[in-house]
C-alpha cells in the first residue's frame, strides 16, 4: 500500500485529542491481549494502520483479510472504528472516512454473540452518545430479534436525556433487524413498553413499514402497552388500512374499538377515524351510539367512519342510521337465504334480479360477496359482468383474486367490468392492455 504522511498525527501539530485517544485504545487493547493473543493483536494494528496510511484501499481486500481474525478482536475493533484512530507508538494515524466506512461490514464476519456481549456495555449514560449510537449501529446491521429491547438501551439508556440525533440511527436499527427477518417486528413487545417515549413513533413508522402481513395485528398488541402513545397506534392502524380496504381480523377491530367508550376524547376519535379505516362492521352500533350522544367534537368523525364502513349517508341523524341498521339485520334474517338461493338459479333473469337485490346492501359485504362470487363463473357475459360491478361496489377485498382472472376475460364487457372492480378495490387506476 502506497502511504502517505497527512494520515499520521503527532503531538504539538494539532493531534492532541487523537493522540490521548489512542493512549486510551493502548490501554484497552492490553488486557485483552494475553500471550498467545498479542501477535493477533499487533497483526491487526498493523493492517488497520497499513490501511489508514494509504492513499487507496481495496475494501474487499481489506475485508477478506479481517476475515482471518477470531471474535477475541471484537472489542478492539469496535474501539478503532468508534474513535477514528489507530495507535501507532506513542503517535495514532487518523482513520480517513472512507475506511472507516468500509470497515463497518467486516463486522458481520464475526458470531453475534461476542459482537452482542461487547456493545450491550454501552447501554449506560457513563457512555456518550456517539459511542452508543455507534454499538446502535452495529447491533442493528448484525442483529436479530433478541436484541430489539437493546436497541432501546442504547439508544435512551434510563437517566439520559435523549436527542434528536437518536431517532434515525434507531430507526435505521430497528429497520435493518426487520428487513433481514420481517417476522421479528411481533417481538416487539418488551422495546415498545420499555423504550423511551420519544423513540415510539420511530418505532411505530419502522412496522408500518415492515413486510409483515402480521402488522396490523402486531400494532394492536401494543395498545394499551404505553397509554401515552396509544393515540399514535390508532392512527397508524388507521394509515395502514387506508392503504386497502379494512380488514376483517376480530382481534384487529376489537382492540380498536374498545377505545369508543374510552374516557379520553382524543382517543375516541382516533379510535373512530381507524375503525372507518378499518371498515369494520362490528363498530356501526357503538358509532351510531357516539352519533346519537351528540359531542361536538365526536360526532363528524363517527359520521366518516359510518360512511366509510356502510357506503351509506344519513348524516349526523342516529335515528336514520339506527332504521338502516334494523332494517338490514332484518333481511339478512328474513330474505338473505332466498336471495342467495336465486343466485345459483339455472334461470339467468332470476339470477339478474338477486345481484340487483345484493346491490342494495352492504352491511356483512364479504358475505355477500362469496355469495356473489358464483356468479363470476356463469356462461352469460351479461351476469358475469353484473357480479363484477357489484363486488367492486361493495368493497370486497376477498373478492378481488377470483375478479382478477377476469381480466382476460373473452368478453370485452366483462373486461372492463372487472377492470373498473379491481380498481374500486384497490384504490388505483388499471392500465389499459
Amino acid at each position: 500500500m502506497k502511504r502517505s504522511a497527512k494520515s499520521r498525527v503527532r503531538p504539538g501539530q494539532g493531534g492532541t485529542r487523537a493522540v490521548v485517544l489512542g493512549l486510551c485504545l493502548s490501554v484497552l487493547i492490553a488486557p485483552l491481549a494475553s500471550a498467545a493473543e498479542e501477535s493477533e493483536t499487533e497483526l491487526l494494528m498493523k493492517l488497520l494502520r497499513e490501511a489508514a496510511k494509504s492513499d487507496q484501499f481495496d475494501a474487499d481486500e481489506l475485508r477478506s483479510s479481517l476475515a482471518g481474525f477470531s471474535s477475541d478482536m471484537v472489542p478492539i475493533l469496535f474501539a478503532v472504528m468508534d474513535t477514528g484512530i489507530v495507535p501507532d507508538g506513542e503517535t495514532a494515524v487518523v482513520m480517513p472516512d472512507a475506511l472507516r466506512g468500509s470497515l463497518w461490514g467486516a463486522f458481520s464476519q464475526f458470531d453475534t454473540a461476542p459482537i452482542r456481549n461487547h456493545v450491550s456495555r454501552f447501554a449506560d449514560a457513563k457512555f456518550g452518545e456517539r459511542t452508543r449510537l455507534h454499538a446502535l449501529k452495529l447491533l442493528g446491521a448484525v442483529g436479530s430479534s433478541n436484541d430489539l429491547a437493546l436497541l432501546g438501551q442504547l439508544a435512551v439508556p434510563e437517566g439520559v436525556q435523549p436527542t434528536d440525533a437518536v431517532r434515525i440511527p434507531f430507526g435505521y436499527a430497528v429497520a435493518s433487524i426487520f428487513e433481514r427477518d420481517p417476522s421479528a417486528i411481533q417481538d416487539v413487545r418488551k422495546l415498545y413498553s420499555d423504550c423511551h417515549g420519544s423513540l415510539r413513533p420511530k418505532l411505530l413508522e419502522c412496522i408500518s413499514r415492515a413486510n409483515s402481513p402480521e402488522k396490523l395485528s402486531v400494532l394492536s398488541g401494543l395498545l394499551r402497552l404505553a397509554p401515552r402513545a396509544d393515540s399514535y397506534v390508532l392512527r397508524t392502524i388507521g394509515g395502514l388500512a387506508g392503504s386497502g380496504r379494512g380488514t376483517s381480523d376480530e382481534y384487529v377491530c376489537g382492540s380498536v374499538r374498545m377505545f369508543l367508550i374510552d374516557q379520553e376524547p382524543l382517543l375516541v376519535q382516533a379510535a373512530a377515524q381507524t375503525l372507518g379505516a378499518l371498515r369494520d362492521e362490528g363498530a356501526i352500533e357503538p358509532l351510531i351510539e357516539l352519533l346519537r350522544e351528540g359531542v361536538p367534537q365526536l360526532a363528524p368523525v363517527a359520521l366518516q367512519a359510518l360512511i366509510q364502513i356502510t357506503g351509506r349517508n344519513f348524516g349526523t341523524a342516529s335515528d336514520a342510521w339506527r332504521a338502516w341498521f334494523d332494517e338490514e339485520q332484518r333481511w339478512w334474517s328474513v330474505e338473505a337465504s332466498r336471495i342467495f338461493r336465486d343466485l345459483r338459479d339455472a334461470n339467468p333473469g332470476r339470477v339478474a334480479a338477486a345481484i340487483q337485490a345484493v346491490s342494495t346492501h352492504s352491511l356483512n359485504r364479504e358475505e355477500l360477496a362469496t355469495a356473489v362470487l358464483g356468479v363470476l363463473a356463469r356462461e352469460e357475459p351479461s351476469l358475469r359482468m353484473l357480479a363484477c360491478i357489484t363486488l367492486g361496489n361493495l368493497g370486497a377485498e376477498g373478492a378481488r383474486p377470483r375478479i382478477q382472472e377476469l381480466l382476460e376475460d373473452p368478453d370485452p364487457d366483462v373486461r372492463a367490468a372487472a377492470k373498473a372492480a379491481v380498481s374500486r378495490l384497490t384504490f388505483r387506476i388499471l392500465p389499459h392492455h
